[in-house]
């Protein structure tokens, strides 16, 4: 990828599973905003609304043995940022749980299903590059891979001013 001089398909792969699998446990633990700084505020947003329809309807849904594959990556230079769109298929094991019973209300809890995914990765033209993450704030060096929150401060990490996050995103 010309634009991106620091670009790697095989480093960004690696990024891209680990960050997708963290926001899928994170679905499950129901505890998105720890995964918060991998996605773009408007993916944030529609990740939250969706889980507060399954709180309503008193259940959880649940994401166990995540697997991907099969990256098919395209890239592309849009005016302010660059995109990788990339189509992978998932592969997991996919239920709801009720939160009164702790009892199975829809899926499989037993048998993996294969399911394709279409994920859009942004990084900002203007981004710039760190060697050690730290807080904007206190200067203390974060896990941006782990939860993004500054242990000191609380402060959470600004991906989007450094790296590729994701924009979209179907499960």
């Amino acid at each position: 990828m010309s634009d991106d001089v620091n670009f790697e398909e095989e480093k960004f792969v690696s990024k891209a599973n680990l960050m997708v699998k963290k926001i899928f446990n994170a679905i499950t633990m129901m505890q998105v905003e720890h995964v918060q700084h991998f996605m773009d505020p408007s993916l944030y947003q529609k990740v939250c609304e969706k889980l507060e329809r399954y709180q309503k309807k008193k259940e959880r849904v649940v994401f166990e043995q995540v697997n991907i594959s099969s990256y098919v990556l395209k890239h592309s230079t849009k005016q302010s940022y660059l995109e990788v769109e990339a189509s992978v298929m998932v592969r997991a094991i996919v239920y709801c749980l009720s939160t009164v019973s702790n009892q199975v209300v829809s899926g499989d809890a037993f048998s993996r299903r294969e399911f394709p995914t279409k994920m859009v990765f942004r990084k900002r033209l203007d981004s710039s590059s760190v060697d050690v993450p730290r807080c904007l704030g206190c200067g203390t060096t974060i896990d941006v891979y782990g939860d993004g929150i500054c242990p000191n401060c609380g402060r959470v990490y600004d991906l989007a001013n450094y790296d590729y996050i994701i924009q979209e995103m179907d499960w």
